[in-house]
């Protein structure tokens, strides 16, 4: 916008660049600000803030759901591999 790009197209080319749907919706409300004005801006920007981060809650979850699959054979293993290090001195000791 400084470059003399009017707001709409600033704020839509954020968007684009973004490409996250937050963003995107962040965008076209202070565009529809900008053109018609609204009194509830701050009201509608807090919603969409508080909606935005429990998506990011939800996603993360999910990642760390994912994760935590992902890791469990490696942790199978090791717990094996514990377990013969325990073992084998155990039974050496009792064949003595």
């Amino acid at each position: 916008m400084k470059n003399g790009l009017p707001q709409k197209e600033g704020y839509e080319l954020l968007a684009k660049r973004c490409n996250l749907p937050c963003y995107r919706k962040l965008s076209g409300l202070i565009i529809q600000h900008v053109e018609k004005g609204s009194i509830t801006i701050l009201e509608t920007l807090k919603k969409e803030g508080k909606k935005a981060q429990e998506e990011q809650k939800g996603r993360i979850q999910k990642k760390g759901e994912e994760i935590e699959t992902k890791l469990l054979f490696p942790m199978i293993i090791m717990l094996g591999i514990v377990m013969v290090f325990i073992m084998v001195p155990a039974l050496f000791s009792f064949q003595m």
